[in-house]
């Protein structure tokens, strides 16, 4: 979402004005779930998606007439039973598109939203369903940027949201979307596994963080794609990381004591995943050992051990593809 972000700013910047397409409600099948954005430059580049297909082309022929006439629209499409066939589909689906014209007066809010996005901070984003409603705002815990004339942010209990919604207020509709922090992805032990770990998590959307105690070891060299390297004791980095809601921890160290090392540390921090490589055996050994200094079953049973998704993985790029493929689940279906 960063990368995003990101990127919208530098083209306002560039002063290329631009539709953002956001899909903000499904009913049935669709390709891609609420909150799927897609940008349309004015120069006629893209960026993101929406899903694609048949519902993606149309949004992008509208998109080039907003660009025309400067006047957003919400675009509502049902996808037919010919449709949904060339679609790959199940069943059918209804979705709705918002196209909203974003220019150089969104400027501050867009770097307002990549500096609070890189420091971790919490904000939402509000964009008003025309034609009840235009405009957008920003909204921190303490400040507020752009403009939706008549919504009184106080009253609608922003910061309980936790997944993009609609609300209807005084007949109107609003999308809110909480902008999460980028998950990020600490890998403990850059062996042979995390070698292949990282760039596959990096694809998918991770940002990704190498810790090991060998410089030998976690380097750029090894690890080009990876955002950060850090080479110290596991001891330290898993006590003092600024593990999160948006922290996924995948335990691939040389050793289990060193797995036991940053399996006790990290349980103490409110992560969106926990996961540590070995068998069962080498799991119950490290779990009684951690019950017996008091840790609870209760914190114990967060953790994911053997890691990854059962698909038989025997290789390191296998075993990568199972640890990463649990990460997408718990990205994506978890609540």
């Amino acid at each position: 979402m960063l990368r995003f972000y990101k990127k919208l700013r530098e083209k306002l910047k560039e002063g290329q004005t631009f539709v953002l397409m956001v899909l903000v409600k499904r009913r049935g099948s669709a390709p891609r779930d609420i909150g799927a954005k897609m940008a349309l430059f004015e120069n006629g580049q893209t960026f993101g998606t929406i899903g694609g297909g048949k519902v993606e082309a149309l949004a992008l022929e509208e998109a080039k007439k907003v660009l025309e006439t400067g006047e957003g629209r919400l675009l509502e499409y049902t996808l037919t039973a010919k449709e949904v066939s060339e679609e790959g589909m199940l069943c059918g689906g209804e979705v709705s598109v918002l196209l909203d014209l974003w220019g150089k007066d969104k400027e501050e809010m867009l770097d307002e939203l990549v500096k609070a996005l890189e420091k971790g901070e919490e904000l939402w984003l509000l964009l008003g369903l025309p034609p009840s409603l235009r405009g957008c705002l920003l909204v921190t815990k303490t400040e507020a940027f752009g403009n939706l004339e008549g919504i009184e942010t106080k009253a609608l209990d922003l910061f309980s949201i936790t997944r993009p919604t609609l609300l209807e207020v005084g007949g109107k509709q609003l999308y809110v979307e909480p902008v999460l922090q980028e998950p990020t992805l600490y890998l403990f032990g850059a062996g042979h596994v995390s070698q292949e770990i990282a760039p596959l998590a990096k694809k998918v959307g991770f940002k990704v963080v190498v810790v090991d105690d060998r410089a030998e070891f976690a380097n750029k060299e090894r690890f080009p794609t990876a955002d950060e390297i850090i080479v110290q004791d596991f001891e330290e980095a898993s006590r003092n990381l600024p593990l999160g809601p948006q922290s996924y921890v995948v335990i691939v160290t040389r050793g289990h004591a060193h797995d036991y090392t940053v399996l006790k540390n990290v349980l103490g921090f409110a992560t969106r995943y926990i996961g540590m490589i070995g068998s069962k055996r080498k799991r119950d050994i490290i779990f009684d050992k951690l019950k017996g200094e008091g840790v609870s079953e209760g914190l114990l049973s967060r953790v994911r051990s053997p890691i990854g998704i059962d698909i038989g993985a025997e290789t390191p790029e296998e075993i990568a593809i199972s640890i990463v493929a649990e990460l997408i689940a718990f990205k994506n279906l978890m609540p």
